[in-house]
């Protein structure tokens, strides 16, 4: 049987297993963290030493933390499914697990994350409007516990030996992170792979289905039909206002940030997963109808690509103040 392929809009993709762990498979890993995690609040920290309270040291290929409804933080571990669980990978969570619960080893790892943030704008805004402070170090204090911690082991491949190593680790957790080559251009990529944790959408602000249909017409706006077939603009305010409208602006930001490559293919796959609606290609684009726009202020993505992050955050604190959108 030959090896696995992606076909993608006629373009044929090639399984390609990383031969070098640190120098070509944990950079992608680090570069997809996020996405690996499923949550677009993920923040990653680079790689230290921690010790036992009997001082032997170890070093993870990275931490991560998590800012969704409940904080959780990882370590994380790089492996290649051909090396043996058994003696590498099963040693090192044992470590890991045994220098957190040293004080002075939790101390030194906050400290070294608090210093970290503080040097990176992005990281500190995300975690200030997520706790709704300045307070960053005693949050990460409050967050870096053994209590709270989970071991992501990431893997081309996860085999039988490795799941059946770490069945008796209840706070493991192993993810298989498969890579394609595009033909004739190995430098585009395609992965494959099962996120951790997959975005919710608030019940709140999912739409009554009842005794409605949703189609598009020109102008390209989703609108509501009454059972009658009238257009009712005012049920197709809300629909957007409370529904498309938060999408809208968290797929703009994980588009900035580099996490996703289409901003209506998100909104749909999204829309389509959690309410059971399939919106057509152009329903979202412009949310224009006889000339006026539902979301003039917020703008278009290539608007806020060529103004950069800070200042689409600077806009998002005014969105949050108007009640647009929760957080």
């Amino acid at each position: 049987m030959g090896e696995e392929r992606i076909l993608m809009d006629g373009v044929k993709y090639k399984l390609w297993t990383p031969e070098d762990e640190v120098k070509e498979f944990e950079p992608i890993v680090v570069e997809h963290i996020a996405d690996i995690l499923g949550s677009e609040n993920a923040i990653f920290f680079t790689k230290q030493k921690i010790r036992t309270p009997r001082g032997i040291g170890s070093i993870p290929d990275g931490f991560a933390i998590v800012l969704d409804n409940t904080p959780h933080w990882y370590v994380i571990e790089v492996e290649l499914s051909r090396h043996s669980p058994y003696d590498h990978a099963e040693p090192q969570a044992k470590k890991f697990k045994n220098a957190i619960q040293s004080s002075e080893t939790r101390k030194q790892l906050v400290d070294a994350m608090y210093d970290e943030v503080k040097r990176d704008m992005i990281k500190e805004k995300l975690i200030k409007d997520k706790i709704g402070s300045g307070e960053i170090h005693k949050f990460l204090s409050d967050l870096i516990t053994i209590d709270n911690l989970t071991l992501l082991i990431v893997l081309e491949e996860v085999t039988g030996d490795w799941r059946e190593a770490f069945d008796d680790f209840p706070d493991v957790k192993i993810v298989e992170f498969k890579t394609f080559r595009r033909e004739g251009a190995s430098t585009v990529h395609a992965h494959l792979f099962k996120p951790l944790y997959e975005i919710k959408i608030s019940p709140e602000m999912r739409p009554s289905l009842e005794k409605v249909e949703l189609q598009e017409l020109p102008g390209k706006v989703l609108l509501v039909r009454s059972p009658k077939g009238r257009i009712s603009w005012e049920q197709n305010q809300p629909f957007f206002k409370k529904y498309i409208r938060p999408l809208y602006i968290r797929a703009i930001e994980m588009r900035i940030k580099g996490k996703i490559s289409d901003v209506n293919k998100t909104i749909r796959k999204i829309v389509k997963e959690q309410t059971g609606i399939e919106l057509t290609k152009g329903c979202i684009s412009g949310l224009t109808y006889k000339g006026k726009q539902l979301d003039r202020e917020i703008g278009s993505v290539t608007y806020w690509k060529k103004q950069g992050l800070s200042e689409f955050l600077k806009a998002k604190d005014r969105w949050q103040n108007k009640g647009w959108i929760s957080e």
